[in-house]
């Protein structure tokens, strides 16, 4: 039995147009098809920007410690921090005291409580995770530690300063 062929124009011509990223970070991350500025025109926006985003929508953490490392790596990048490193062939430089705003400093002093406060081992996982955007799974290999360990000694970290800055659970 042959199928008949509708004069209707086929179902790739009715679909609005979308911004599609290739096929492999469409295979690796969760995308949202959302409005642009532009009349008639999406594009499709990764969900999953942050490592502490992709645990999130996965349910490996609860909101409450989601909210402690977004508090986590807002801090950071406001005390001056950048996941971005750029070598540079002039001596190390630090910045100076007088460069720095006052929002800084505040940032710079509530980070130094906080790693005060977790200690140096869950200090450098929260650090990884939140600030340089490195999965809990890859810190632990790093440290000759089972991978499960990582998710663990994040999860611990993370109630850990849910507690000091009194982020209640939701």
């Amino acid at each position: 039995m042959k199928k008949k062929k509708s004069a209707s124009p086929s179902k790739d011509q009715n679909k609005e147009q979308y911004e599609l990223p290739n096929s492999f970070t469409v295979q690796h991350g969760d995308y949202e098809l959302e409005e642009t500025m532009t009349a008639g025109k999406r594009r499709a926006r990764n969900k999953n920007v942050l490592v502490l985003d992709t645990y999130y929508n996965k349910n490996l953490i609860t909101q409450s410690q989601y909210d402690a490392g977004l508090k986590m790596y807002t801090t950071w990048i406001r005390a001056g921090g950048s996941e971005r490193i750029i070598i540079s062939y002039e001596k190390v430089r630090f910045g100076n005291i007088e460069n720095l705003s006052e929002k800084n400093i505040i940032a710079r002093q509530t980070m130094n409580e906080a790693f005060n406060y977790l200690g140096v081992d869950l200090g450098k996982c929260i650090f990884s995770v939140c600030c340089m955007n490195e999965y809990a799974k890859d810190w632990a290999i790093n440290r000759n530690l089972k991978s499960r360990t990582g998710l663990d000694i994040l999860r611990l970290g993370l109630n850990s300063l849910c507690e000091l800055w009194k982020i209640l659970p939701k």
